[in-house]
């Protein structure tokens, strides 16, 4: 059996319709909520909830079965699941970005102002100190990932959003966990069925009040564009988006539009097709889930030239700009045959048949258990 661990986000629903589709009553859905009223997970009859706290962890129920361990997104919790997973039982970590990059104290993550902005940050310096260790111990019960080279080991796969940064993350860490191809759904069939593009004048700016966004280095290429700049600063950093909405008011006027609500799905891509622009100024992976939705929906895609998301999409055909060298671009619409370009290439390497095939290989890992 392939049991999962997972929080309550928004992705589980297809997750667990994917799995069901390819391995029927093969798998177990575990949710750590300190609430039984679910808000993303609607498929409740298929989950077990357990708290989210470390000390309540129910060993016998998780390992009952198991055969294949698969962690979506490695929290404090899961630490000690893994810790704890019999001898005979594959752990596969699903790295998503921040459960890795959070742990590294890499500086060159962010541009020239946003590096200003949060120099001498006192968060920055407390998560590599020896008394957040200490903190980390007390509330958690495990020492921060870097640390805890038990858990590490104990590892056998991994995947990644982009295949570029397995080595990064097996270097860093100083694993010998293996590559494991697999994904999850970039859509939902609604909108697969949707075949529109996108076609308003807008500009859609980041992706959350983070500061890997480095939302503040893109003010120069947007003031006086006389267009609405759509920014969602609605999870995130409280303190950083209120930063972020003054300076954008400040430097953009009008033009900034902040969202500080929670959007459903709906509405952001009602929001998306308002825009023939997405800028996504990160440097290390992150949004991959919503470049790729506005790459399917025809948008003009603004990347960092030093990220990795940037070398792989141009590496896989896609046509996606720099704001350092396509600058002039700004605001021209993709033509009906780079947007045809683009929706292909995202259904090839993030399609249906895609995640499905990632999905065999972990359950030909488990199949490999029952022989």
């Amino acid at each position: 059996m392939i049991v999962h661990l997972f929080e309550d986000e928004k992705f589980v629903d297809s997750t667990i319709s994917i799995f069901e589709e390819v391995a029927p009553g093969k798998n177990k859905y575990v949710i750590f909520s300190n609430s039984e009223e679910l808000v993303h997970v609607t498929n409740v009859q298929k989950v077990i909830i357990q708290k989210n706290n470390w000390k309540y962890l129910d060993y016998e129920l998780i390992f009952e079965g198991c055969n294949v361990l698969l962690v979506h997104y490695l929290t404090p919790i899961k630490y000690h699941v893994i810790k704890n997973a019999p001898k005979r039982v594959r752990v596969i970590w699903s790295v998503w970005g921040r459960d890795f990059y959070l742990h590294m104290p890499y500086k060159e993550i962010y541009e020239p102002r946003t590096a200003k902005m949060i120099k001498g940050d006192f968060r920055e310096k407390y998560r590599f100190s020896l008394l957040y260790r200490l903190y980390h111990k007390q509330k958690y019960g495990v020492e921060p990932l870097l640390f805890e080279n038990e858990l590490l080991h104990r590892i056998d796969y991994i995947s990644t959003v982009i295949e570029a940064e397995y080595p990064v993350i097996k270097n860093s860490l100083n694993i010998d966990a293996e590559f494991l191809k697999f994904n999850y759904s970039a859509f939902d069939e609604g909108l697969l069925a949707n075949k529109s593009y996108a076609n308003g004048p807008s500009v859609f700016l980041g992706n959350s009040a983070t500061e890997t966004n480095n939302h503040l280095d893109t003010f120069k290429y947007l003031k006086g564009i006389n267009r609405k700049v759509y920014i969602p600063l609605n999870y995130g950093n409280h303190e950083y988006a209120k930063k972020i909405i003054k300076a954008s008011k400040s430097e953009l006027g009008d033009d900034a539009i902040p969202i500080t609500h929670f959007m459903k799905m709906g509405e952001y891509v009602e929001i998306l097709k308002d825009c023939n622009t997405m800028i996504m100024f990160h440097i290390r992976q992150q949004a991959l889930g919503n470049i790729l939705l506005g790459l399917y929906l025809g948008l003009r895609i603004y990347l960092n030239k030093k990220s990795v998301t940037f070398k792989t999409l141009e590496e896989y055909g896609f046509i996606v700009n720099t704001l350092t060298d396509h600058s002039t671009l700004l605001l021209t619409p993709l033509t009906d045959e780079e947007k045809s370009i683009n929706r292909s290439l995202v259904l090839e390497f993030w399609g249906t048949e895609y995640v499905l095939n990632g999905v065999k290989r972990i359950v030909r890992l488990n199949n490999i258990h029952d022989l």
